[in-house]
């Protein structure tokens, strides 16, 4: 029986996200360690299904949408803006 390694941390530094002029996401930090479960709830139409939208490089996003981010996404240690289209679907899958 093989067991898989889990990768790399997850890690949002100081992460805002506005959308058409309203913002879902303010000065997000947030750690998540390799191998942990997290579970992100909330209201509807909080953001909450943002932060898995910024961790896939926001698709689904139009070019034409007003999209406003800062801050930065780190996946195993790499910031998610600085990966090619190969890294960034390995991030994906």
């Amino acid at each position: 029986m093989s067991v898989l390694k889990p990768t790399g941390a997850i890690e949002f530094v100081n992460v805002t996200l506005e959308v058409e002029g309203r913002r879902f996401l303010e000065g997000i930090d947030l750690k998540i360690p390799a191998g942990q479960t997290v579970a992100v709830c909330g209201q509807a139409d909080s953001g909450k299904s943002f932060i898995l939208r910024l961790l896939q490089g926001l698709p689904g996003m139009q070019k034409e949408d007003k999209v406003r981010l800062w801050g930065d996404i780190v996946v195993d240690g790499e910031s998610i803006y600085d990966l090619n289209e190969s890294s960034l679907r390995q991030v994906r899958r």
